[in-house]
């Protein structure tokens, strides 16, 4: 088929992909980029279990702390807020997967399932991800205090 003739076949195909028509359908296609908002470096993106006004209690909690003089300064208090409730986004996104896990484990004590669930989740890409920071902040932490070799501190000497 030539080019001309592909063309001219595609015009009515064309004409039914118009896009979504309902109020619903256009603002679901507008978040289609969006999978989970943990890669954003500003909470503006919000989910449709998170509320806008939880964000600005945040925000205003930063405002209030570091008070921006000018827009300069208010851009640095937004990028200092936004990956606070990123880390709150992602804790809930791990809470609601691990207690899907629990509930899909078979019968028994709470602990064995829980355990199970979990062993489960670690195998998933991304899963645990602000579990995982902290652990590779501490370790971090732990090979810098010994190496600095710091000398115990005596209680009795304070």
């Amino acid at each position: 088929m030539s080019y001309f003739h592909g063309r001219i076949a595609s015009r009515p195909n064309a004409a039914l992909s118009t896009g979504p028509r309902t109020t619903a359908g256009k603002r679901r296609s507008s978040r289609n980029a969006i999978r989970h908002g943990c890669r954003t470096h500003t909470p503006a993106i919000l989910l449709e279990s998170e509320s806008r006004q939880d964000v600005d209690t945040l925000l205003q909690v930063y405002l209030s702390r570091f008070q921006p003089c000018n827009p300069l300064e208010r851009a640095s208090v937004d990028r200092i807020a936004a990956p606070q409730w990123l880390k709150t986004r992602i804790c809930a996104l791990e809470t609601c997967m691990l207690n899907a896990a629990i509930d899909s484990q078979p019968p028994g004590d709470d602990l064995t399932r829980t355990a199970n669930a979990f062993w489960n989740l670690l195998s998933v890409p991304g899963f645990f991800l602000l579990s995982r920071r902290a652990l590779r902040d501490f370790q971090d932490l732990r090979l810098r205090k010994a190496g600095r070799q710091e000398q115990p501190v005596n209680p009795l000497t304070r």
